[in-house]
């Protein structure tokens, strides 16, 4: 108003430019080493459809939320149109750049239990079972660490009651 007083830095006004955007989404720390400023994105705004847009990463913050254990990651893509407006809730989806190759098992063929994950190898017509850390899931498969080698064949069915060197039959193989 005309003549109102404004203390040493009060807000004004409030200006927002939309032509580009940005959006900010919450990953979980195990992942964030594996993204890269520079790197593209996909960002999907429920009022819009799911038909994900085109971003780019021009952040990943340092400080992270402790309870959720997440950080914010920065995408920003461009909003010619202005159909993307302030406050819209979005999904970000990204490329992971791990630099080394994983190992994938079928998600079935992890067995969780109080001792932690393992996964149950054929060796020798008995069920061996091998302790793993679950990764990133992808397609109906999962990756894994642990003691478990590429080619070795793991059980699917019926593993969940499974004992160390119980002896099985393999009805069918798949690779």
């Amino acid at each position: 108003e005309l003549g109102e007083w404004v203390g040493r830095g009060e807000e004004v006004a409030r200006l927002i430019a939309t032509d580009t955007v940005r959006v900010y989404v919450g990953v979980p720390e195990r992942h964030i080493p594996y993204l890269e400023v520079g790197a593209t994105a996909q960002v999907a705004i429920g009022a819009l459809g799911e038909l994900p847009l085109p971003g780019r990463i021009v952040a990943v913050l340092a400080e992270g939320a402790a309870e959720s254990h997440t950080f914010p990651v920065v995408v920003e893509l461009a909003n010619p149109e202005g159909r993307i407006r302030s406050n819209m809730s979005a999904r970000g989806h990204f490329q992971a750049q791990h630099g080394t190759p994983v190992l994938l098992v079928p998600k079935d063929a992890l067995v969780t239990s109080p001792a932690g994950t393992q996964v149950f190898v054929v060796q020798e017509d008995k069920a061996a079972a091998r302790p793993v850390q679950v990764g990133l899931p992808y397609n109906g498969y999962v990756a894994v660490e642990g003691q478990l080698a590429p080619g070795e064949l793991v059980i699917v069915r019926g593993n969940e009651r499974l004992r160390e060197g119980q002896a099985i039959r393999v009805l069918r193989k798949q690779e």
